[in-house]
């Protein structure tokens, strides 16, 4: 019997199955992220139940003793929230909802009216267009931006402008402040998921924010940029494009 050679694979077909794989592999990575994620709240939950019942007694406690307790409680919040920025980042894509006609101005608006915003600190918004996207995930892009911008400020009388450009294909936003900037050799770093970029005993710098951000902005087609917002080092200036009516589903 004769042996017949196997027809060759083309090399569209090979980067196909490539394809195929990794987007396997991201989905099954996604799906862990969710499970540990959702998983590991419960046990610190019990675990800040503790500490508060403990805390509870702080009569009988010396001070360095509820201190201690003090600051337990506010990291195991902040884990909490990092985990549930976790659980964010893994559900980018999955029921995002509908894709409406979002007027910018309107939406800024909603998303500045439920921040906690200092008395004297100035959110200036320029003209905005309307987009057709997924509200939910346009709101939460902006409202980690602006939210970032605040908490993160060493002054009581900030300032945070935003404005957008009509660029082929789509918009360009940009939020700049005017409070402490990154390094420009952090930028990269300080858009990877659960990455410090300083810390400290009252505000650990460790985060999700800007990571949901870069993965939101890009899977609706966009691109996230960071620059400084000015010559002195003072300030942050986050830019990305946005593609109206992605994803296309």
């Amino acid at each position: 019997m004769t042996a017949h050679n196997a027809p060759p694979v083309s090399d569209d077909a090979s980067l196909e199955a490539i394809r195929a794989e990794r987007d396997a592999l991201r989905e099954e990575l996604d799906r862990l992220l969710y499970v540990l994620s959702h998983d590991l709240r419960a046990p610190l939950r019990a675990v800040k139940n503790l500490a508060v019942w403990v805390g509870e007694d702080a009569d009988a406690l010396p001070e360095e003793a509820t201190d201690h307790l003090e600051m337990m409680i506010a990291r195991i919040d902040h884990m909490d929230a990092m985990l549930v920025g976790l659980l964010e980042v893994s559900r980018v894509g999955r029921n995002d909802g509908a894709i409406d006609e979002v007027d910018v101005k309107q939406a800024l608006a909603d998303v500045v009216a439920g921040l906690e915003v200092p008395e004297g600190f100035h959110i200036d918004i320029g003209e905005m267009p309307t987009v057709t996207t997924c509200r939910r995930r346009f709101e939460q892009v902006f409202h980690h931006l602006l939210e970032n911008a605040i908490i993160h400020h060493d002054k009581k009388d900030g300032r945070v402008s935003v404005r957008a450009v009509a660029i082929e294909g789509g918009h360009r936003f940009v939020v700049e402040d005017d409070g402490p900037s990154i390094p420009e050799k952090s930028y990269a770093k300080a858009m990877e998921p659960l990455r410090s970029l300083r810390h400290s005993r009252d505000q650990p710098r460790v985060g999700i924010g800007l990571a949901l951000v870069k993965r939101v902005v890009e899977f609706h087609g966009g691109e996230l940029e960071l620059s400084p917002a000015s010559e002195d080092g003072r300030g942050l200036r986050v830019a990305f494009t946005w593609a109206p009516g992605w994803p296309v589903v």
